[in-house]
């Protein structure tokens, strides 16, 4: 399987041949929980409202129990009341699903695979921006040919230069190798990425399944 690289530096092109055959159109099996467990992990669960016995005030009955025509009330902060507390109170929770590791590594490498035998991964070498220009980020995507279709950037460590040249352009993420997940990687028909950073992303996920 070849990948193509990009030396933007010198203005070449190359292919990159890596171990592993193609993969078969049959999906991506585990990609669903995996994906789940990220979205599930990034929920901060920090939604919260206030019981009746929450609520500031209402520890004397409004009136009397009888003998004044009105329904009783126990508290001026009864769920029924406006400004009471909720009935059901929603409390902080915390999301946790657990994915092991081995799982995690195996649904990877067969997006990468995906990727690259479909031509959606590109590399690149001799990428460097001294100083941030959304002109010259526009010339490095027209140079790759990606049209203006949803593309993921991934560099190897924070580089603000090129994070501040991408930002504006629709449609374009830029992530560093450290945060970078399945889920980015599937909601980006083209995966750019750093030549140095695609070898050690290879090198994490013991690629090519066979």
């Amino acid at each position: 399987m070849k990948i193509k690289v990009f030396n933007l530096k010198e203005n070449i092109e190359t292919e990159l041949d890596i171990e592993g055959g193609d993969l078969p159109i049959t999906g991506l099996p585990g990609a669903y929980e995996v994906i789940k467990s990220i979205e599930t992990n990034d929920r901060q669960g920090t939604l919260a409202t206030k019981s009746r016995g929450e609520v500031t005030g209402g520890g004397k009955k409004p009136w009397a129990q009888k003998h004044t025509g009105r329904a009783r009330v126990s508290s001026i902060r009864s769920p029924l009341w406006r400004k009471g507390g909720h009935t059901f109170a929603l409390e902080p929770k915390e999301y946790y699903l657990k994915v092991n590791s081995k799982q995690k590594k195996k649904v990877m490498s067969e997006v990468i695979r995906y990727k690259a035998q479909n031509g959606f991964l590109l590399l690149l070498e001799g990428f460097y921006l001294e100083n941030p220009s959304t002109k010259k980020a526009n010339e490095i995507l027209l140079r790759l040919a990606i049209n203006g279709n949803k593309s993921l950037l991934v560099t190897l460590g924070s580089k603000e230069s090129v994070y501040k040249s991408f930002r504006n352009i629709p449609g374009v993420k830029v992530t560093p190798l450290e945060e970078l997940n399945v889920r980015d990687f599937l909601a980006a028909q083209f995966v750019i990425m750093e030549k140095e950073a695609f070898e050690i992303l290879i090198e994490r996920s013991k690629t090519w399944i066979s």
